[in-house]
C-alpha cells in the first residue's frame, strides 16, 4: 500500500522526523513548501542540505499573504541558501499571493505590492490564492473578489496560478472561467484532497494537480490514493506543503527532504518506476514554473541531467 513502508528516522530539531528513504534516483521538485514558517527558521541551511541530499533539487516557497510573500521572495534570493554550490543552479523560488484565509487583509495597495514581487526572477507564480469555504476565515464574497483580482493579475503578467480550493469547487471554476485569458495548463490545484468528480473535472479541463504526503498516509490517505492514477503523470506535480502533511501521518514537522515518500506513493499508484514518475513531475514543474537547472532524461543505460 502507498507509503506504508516509510519509517520515521531520528527526531528533527523542530519535532518532526526524517523518513528513512533512499534519495530520489532522479531530480525532483517540491512545488509547495512553507519554508518561511517559524518552525524552520533556526535550521534553514540544514533543511535545504537534507533536501538536496534526497534529490530534491528545487523548492518553491509558498507566499500566503502580502507579508509572507515578501518574506518568501527575500528567502528565495538569500545568497547563503538559494544556490546549490555543487551545480551553481538556483535551488529556491517563491510564489506571491494572498491565501483565501487572509483575503480580508487585502487592501488598496496589495495588488501593486504583489505585482511588484512578481517582477523578481525568483518569483514564479501568483499564489497561494483561491477559495476555502470549509473554514471561511475570510467572508466568501471577499475571498471570491480577492481570488478574481489575483487571477486577473496572473493573466496580465503571464504567470501561472498556484491555487487552494476547499469545498468551493463550483465557485472556484466559475471565477477562473470568467477571466478571459486563463490557460488551464497554467493552473495548479495544489494539495488536492477533494472528491473523485471534482478531480475528474479538473483533469478534463487540463489543470495541473499537486499531491502531498497525504497520499502516503495509510489511514487518512487511503481514499485519496485510489484517485491518484486518475491524473495523468503529465498533469501531476508533487509537494510536501511542509511543515504540514507529514507523509506517515505522524505528528510533528514535515520537511522537503521527505518528498521522496510522495514520489514513491505516486509511482506505486501509477504502476511505474520511481524514475519515470520523478522525470515526469520534474519536467512538469520546470515547464509550469519556468525553473532553471537540472531536469532528468532517460538515456541508454540510465539517466542524465539536462542543464
Amino acid at each position: 500500500d502507498g507509503g506504508g513502508a516509510a519509517q520515521a528516522g531520528p527526531k528533527s530539531p523542530g519535532g518532526g522526523g526524517f523518513l528513512d528513504l533512499p534519495p530520489s534516483a532522479s531530480p525532483i521538485v517540491d512545488i509547495g513548501v512553507n519554508l518561511c514558517h517559524k518552525s524552520f527558521q533556526k535550521s534553514l541551511p540544514d533543511i535545504v542540505k537534507r533536501a538536496l541530499d534526497k534529490g530534491v533539487t528545487r523548492l518553491v516557497i509558498t507566499g500566503t499573504s502580502e507579508r509572507a510573500s515578501e518574506a518568501a521572495v527575500k528567502m528565495a534570493n538569500d545568497p547563503s541558501l538559494c544556490v546549490d554550490a555543487s551545480t551553481n543552479h538556483r535551488i529556491l523560488y517563491a510564489t506571491a499571493g494572498v491565501h483565501p484565509h487572509d483575503a480580508k487583509q487585502w487592501g488598496p495597495d496589495t495588488s501593486a505590492s504583489i505585482k511588484g514581487l512578481l517582477q523578481d526572477p525568483a518569483c514564479v507564480a501568483v499564489g497561494e490564492c483561491g477559495l476555502d469555504f470549509n473554514r471561511n476565515f475570510s467572508p466568501p464574497d471577499v475571498q471570491e473578489r480577492v481570488f478574481e483580482e489575483q487571477v486577473r493579475l496572473a493573466v496580465e503578467l503571464d504567470k501561472p496560478l498556484f491555487c487552494h480550493e476547499r469545498e468551493a469547487h463550483t465557485k472556484f471554476l466559475e471565477v477562473l472561467m470568467r477571466v478571459e485569458g486563463v490557460q488551464p495548463s497554467r493552473v495548479c490545484v495544489h494539495c488536492f484532497t477533494g472528491s473523485r468528480p471534482e478531480l475528474e473535472e479538473y483533469v478534463r479541463r487540463g489543470f495541473m494537480i499537486g499531491f502531498t504526503g497525504c497520499i502516503s498516509d495509510d489511514k487518512r490517505g487511503k481514499a485519496l490514493r485510489e484517485l491518484v492514477a486518475l491524473v495523468p503523470l503529465g498533469q501531476t506535480l508533487i509537494e510536501t506543503d511542509a511543515p504540514f502533511m507529514m507523509p506517515t501521518g505522524r505528528k510533528g514537522r514535515n520537511e522537503p527532504s521527505n518528498l521522496p515518500a510522495v514520489l514513491r506513493t505516486l509511482s506505486e499508484c501509477h504502476g511505474v518506476g520511481e524514475e519515470e514518475a520523478a522525470d515526469a513531475t520534474t519536467r512538469n514543474a520546470v515547464e509550469f514554473f519556468g525553473l532553471e537547472g537540472p531536469c532528468s532524461r532517460q538515456v541508454s543505460g540510465g539517466w542524465e541531467l539536462l542543464g
